[in-house]
């Protein structure tokens, strides 16, 4: 299952990523002044751990 969940809330922006077995937990600071950055910044920290395993160009590619 390929599957990545963001909830923006009135103080943190949680990501959740199901990735091929893998299932990844991130959180960022929401801002409030532009929503898509802590969105953006709660997805890379996903892609990052991702990354360990050489995942996180396939994740950000199907972001697009």
């Amino acid at each position: 299952m390929k599957r990545i969940s963001v909830d923006i809330g009135g103080t943190f922006t949680d990501c959740f990523v199901a990735w091929d077995g893998r299932y990844i937990q991130a959180k960022a600071l929401t801002t409030h002044h532009n929503l898509s950055q802590g969105f953006n910044e709660a997805l890379d920290h996903a892609c990052t751990t991702q990354s360990r395993s050489g995942g996180r160009t396939v994740i950000q590619s199907s972001c697009v």
